[in-house]
């Protein structure tokens, strides 16, 4: 409002751009609760320093064109005060790129972005997109045999394709929160940006909730160990990786082979966070008389802090050589969640907010689904 006073800036955009600080505050909040504060503050310094070569599409950022174009309008404004040189003082806010660019690298799982834990085990080939709420056809190609022995002079010997289909959905989730009048005159922007801090935070876990509720519905309990239920110890680890070893492939001859699926990768929640250090990271069971641990290192561990709140104790094994599962985004959200702000939609008395209930509002919204697409992948074993 002083800039305003003073003509250095537009009269009538104090409010503006007082507003715009806001959302992009709460924004930015969603975006650390989604990526980590420390990542979001990288991004940002990055974009303050490398702008010029920082290449950020537009359609990645339009779901805060709110925001953008109330500093565009500045910036152009200060351009022309400046002699037509936009350069010459910097008025845009640096979040917009730094958005963008973390968007981008989790996209092109770029180097220090932090990402769901989900992605550091579920293979980027797995994840994907669809263009629209339609339902997903998914094809699983049947296994191709081997190179047929060709005896000289004669014809090449040609195979076929098999494949089998099902379907998926990928579905919207979202929620909203006002920065209402009252908080206005109360001063609690803060308030309101922390609670959008834990939006992000709640966004990150729907990703997590929605994969792990489709493994626990493509998944069963396997009945192929032959040990009783309980925490993955190395007996349990061991009898899991012997039963994904046991079982079968058939390929497009009808040829079945045996032992090209191996365990590779296990995910458990936290209460089994003990056992699996203990059963892949000592060398012998029994120090005494040197008898090794089979187990030892075999396997990389992945605790998830949220696979307790869908799956209780039950934990599993997979081969990361399987495509097992299918990810799927909405195009424009395979890079986060998106977030959508609305400005007062009154001229009179702007300080007071929207006409309807003197608010401005963020509402952060995902679109995904995922489904298993070969269980043979997979083990699931019992906990308690």
């Amino acid at each position: 409002m002083l800039a305003e006073a003073k003509g250095h800036i537009p009269a009538g955009t104090a409010h503006g751009l007082t507003y715009a600080t806001i959302l992009e505050l709460g924004v930015r909040n969603v975006a650390e609760g989604y990526y980590g504060t420390h990542t979001v503050q990288q991004a940002v310094s990055a974009a303050r320093d490398e702008q010029a070569a920082l290449d950020i599409s537009d359609d990645i950022l339009a779901d805060i064109t709110t925001i953008t174009r109330v500093y565009d309008n500045l910036d152009t404004f200060m351009g022309e005060q400046a002699g037509g040189k936009i350069g010459a003082v910097h008025t845009t806010s640096d979040f917009p790129t730094a958005l963008g660019s973390l968007r981008r690298n989790i996209i092109r799982e770029g180097p220090d972005t932090a990402q769901a834990a989900w992605r550091s085990w579920i293979p980027s080939r797995l994840v994907g997109t669809a263009p629209d709420f339609k339902p997903v056809r998914g094809v699983s190609m049947t296994e191709m045999g081997e190179l047929r022995l060709r005896p000289e002079a004669t014809d090449v010997q040609y195979t076929t394709l098999g494949f089998t289909a099902d379907t998926m959905m990928v579905a919207n989730y979202e929620r909203a929160l006002q920065y209402t009048w009252e908080m206005w005159l109360n001063d609690e922007v803060n308030v309101f940006a922390r609670a959008l801090r834990k939006m992000g935070e709640g966004a990150r876990r729907t990703e997590a909730i929605v994969i792990f509720n489709a493994i626990l519905t493509g998944v069963t309990r396997s009945t192929e160990t032959g040990i009783t239920t309980g925490a993955p110890n190395a007996t349990r680890i061991k009898a899991a990786r012997a039963a994904m070893a046991a079982r079968t492939t058939t390929d497009i001859d009808n040829v079945i082979t045996t032992g090209e699926i191996m365990a590779t990768d296990i995910v458990y929640p936290g209460q089994w966070a003990d056992d699996v250090e203990i059963a892949l990271g000592t060398q012998f069971t029994d120090f005494q008389t040197g008898t090794p641990n089979v187990v030892y290192r075999s396997v990389e561990p992945h605790m998830e802090r949220l696979w307790g709140r869908v799956f209780g104790s039950d934990w599993i094994m997979f081969d990361e050589n399987i495509d097992w599962i299918d990810v799927r985004f909405l195009q424009g959200f395979e890079g986060g969640p998106k977030t959508y702000t609305k400005m007062p939609n009154v001229q009179e008395n702007p300080e007071q907010g929207s006409f309807e209930n003197h608010s401005l509002s963020v509402k952060v919204g995902h679109a995904l689904g995922a489904k298993i697409v070969d269980a043979d992948g997979v083990l699931r074993n019992q906990g308690v």
